[in-house]
């Protein structure tokens, strides 16, 4: 996921917000971390399922889709923050952004990371394929290390996704320097959804000649197009342009998501074939809906339990998959309701720890260079 990026990023649209042209503040929308916690619950279950549920019972299968919709919401902050610093100060800080990524996303990461290494050397698993794969997580590149390594690391498999996201962040806030932040609406739009089209494609050629659906399904390259579908909601939100009454279309992408999530499969051909575009661009209807305020979806996205589960969402990503396979190991030969409650359990505790102890002290220091007005979540 995001990879996930959880911060609590605080947007507020005013009372004026469909009559203005261009936005320059935004409070917070409580509803799209409801969407988050809704997320990191299907990849949960999808995990949960895969180390643990396997085929004692039936579980909905396409709860991997969780981390699509992490993109899409994760797309359309990062560049709703930027375009609002542009707008704030004629200029973008790549400094600045920089560093909020590393305090962000690096004590979560390291905490996971150093308690995965203790217990590997704990259970006398700690070899190669494993520190190599703690390197690769560090220097977020999990994604390329797997393809060309061809080894998938139990209780790591998952950091594939913060990879690809902060590869993409890696170069977007210059792309959005670039091409987008003085162009005209239409122009920045065109861009953005021509880049969103040959994303799709060039999936569609890759899955044409894969020999296994991994080696697609973890590539940067063809799984852009969910981020740069939260892009250009961002874009279109920023320069008023977003359907003056789209209830209906929040409920049509939120029908997409939830069906999507029950029947899909990693290994589903029509996925790789247009299908992944469909559902970040589902979930960019979804965000629409959250954004106009009037659909009643946000109401029981505000579910305080979905937004709490959304708060600690990076958190609980983290910590979710090396804690599912440690008690597949340490409780393999107790009822699997039982394995399956301690394991939720502990990657609940686990996160909780980590947002208290490691990730909101880091967050104080997130301003550190300054421009504190632009991005005051988190």
């Amino acid at each position: 996921m995001a990879a996930m990026d959880a911060d609590n990023i605080k947007l507020a649209v005013p009372d004026t917000a469909r009559r203005t042209s261009v936005r320059d503040s935004l409070p917070h929308i409580a509803a799209l971390d409801g969407i988050r916690g809704i997320a990191i619950a299907t990849v949960l279950i999808y995990h949960t399922r895969f180390y643990i549920i396997q085929d004692t019972f039936p579980t909905p299968r396409g709860g991997f889709l969780g981390v699509d919709v992490f993109f899409v919401v994760s797309g359309f902050l990062i560049t709703a923050l930027l375009l609002i610093e542009d707008r704030r100060h004629d200029s973008i800080s790549l400094r600045g952004f920089y560093w909020r990524r590393t305090v962000r996303l690096f004590p979560a990461l390291l905490g996971m990371l150093g308690a995965y290494l203790l217990y590997a050397a704990y259970a006398g698993v700690l070899g190669r394929e494993e520190i190599a794969a703690v390197v690769a997580a560090l220097g977020f590149v999990s994604n390329w290390w797997r393809i060309v390594d061809g080894t998938n690391v139990p209780g790591l498999g998952h950091l594939w996704s913060l990879a690809v996201e902060e590869q993409f962040y890696l170069v977007w806030p210059t792309v959005v320097l670039l091409f987008v932040r003085r162009k005209r609406f239409e122009v920045a739009a065109s861009l953005i959804a021509m880049a969103i089209v040959a994303s799709m494609l060039w999936r569609m050629v890759l899955w044409s000649r894969a020999d296994d659906w991994v080696l697609v399904y973890i590539r940067t390259d063809a799984r852009i197009d969910q981020l740069l579908v939260g892009a250009l909601v961002a874009v279109l939100w920023f320069h008023g342009k977003l359907p003056s009454r789209p209830i209906g279309l929040a409920w049509l992408g939120a029908a997409v998501v939830a069906i999507a999530m029950i029947v899909a499969t990693p290994q589903s051909s029509v996925l790789y074939n247009g299908g992944f575009t469909v559902v970040a661009a589902a979930t960019g209807l979804v965000v629409v809906g959250c954004l106009d305020g009037r659909w009643a979806g946000s109401a029981w996205l505000n579910f305080g339990p979905l937004r709490l589960l959304g708060k600690v969402s990076y958190a609980l990503y983290l910590w979710h998959e090396p804690v599912l396979w440690a008690t597949s190991r340490e409780a393999g030969g107790l009822p699997v309701l039982l394995q399956v409650f301690i394991g939720i359990g502990l990657s609940i505790l686990a996160a909780t720890i980590s947002w208290r102890l490691l990730e909101t002290p880091a967050l104080r220091q997130k301003h550190r260079f300054g421009r504190s007005s632009i991005d005051r979540g988190g």
